[in-house]
């Protein structure tokens, strides 16, 4: 039987992608339920739909909670937390084909590292803000849980994230050089 809480790690044989990844600096939510506003870091993970490992793991946890939580209900009566990105990607974006998607969050702060082993701690090394982004890739250790409120269903909290390599950055950021490279260092008298 699963416990009320199911951690899992994702990303272990084929890395997620990262998407709307806020984890340095948290952002405010409002509870759907109570109007409660909270600040929570979070992301959007997309699952490439080969990676069946994952998609398998997660799907497998999900049902354990379903079962032990909501006896006799169907994800129709329930809010499951993954999403076909194909599905979706008109409003999403181009990046989310070919990959399944959900969305967790967590309210404590979740540890940021690369692949890099500091050699006085021999603990992998932490990564500022400037060094992951959204469209990035990595593992990520998630938390799931069923709840109860206006909605029924099982959610996802955000663990901790290792980047593993660089991706195409998402959004419509663009960095200074992008915008202003190819201007002249100096301005008209």
């Amino acid at each position: 039987m699963a416990e009320k809480n199911t951690r899992i790690v994702l990303g272990k044989e084929i890395p997620v992608r990262f998407s709307f990844l806020q984890a340095h600096e948290p952002k405010e939510y409002t509870n759907e339920d109570t109007g409660e506003k909270t600040m929570k870091y979070s992301v959007s993970i997309l699952i490439p739909k080969e990676s069946k490992k994952d998609i398998a793991l997660f799907n497998e946890h999900v049902e354990l909670l379903m079962a032990e939580h909501f006896k006799g209900k169907t994800g129709n009566t329930l809010k499951l937390p993954l999403r076909d990105g194909d599905e979706e990607a008109d409003e999403k974006g181009e990046a989310y084909k070919g990959h399944y998607f959900f969305n967790c969050s967590s309210k404590l702060k979740p540890a940021v590292v690369g692949t890099e082993i500091d050699e006085f701690t021999n603990k992998l090394k932490g990564l500022s803000s400037d060094e992951i982004k959204s469209g990035d890739y990595g593992r990520i250790s998630v938390n799931l849980f069923h709840f109860v409120g206006k909605q029924k269903g099982i959610g996802v909290g955000m663990g901790n994230i290792q980047k593993t390599k660089d991706g195409e950055a998402l959004g419509n950021q663009r960095s200074a050089d992008d915008d202003f490279g190819d201007l002249s260092d100096g301005f008209a008298d």
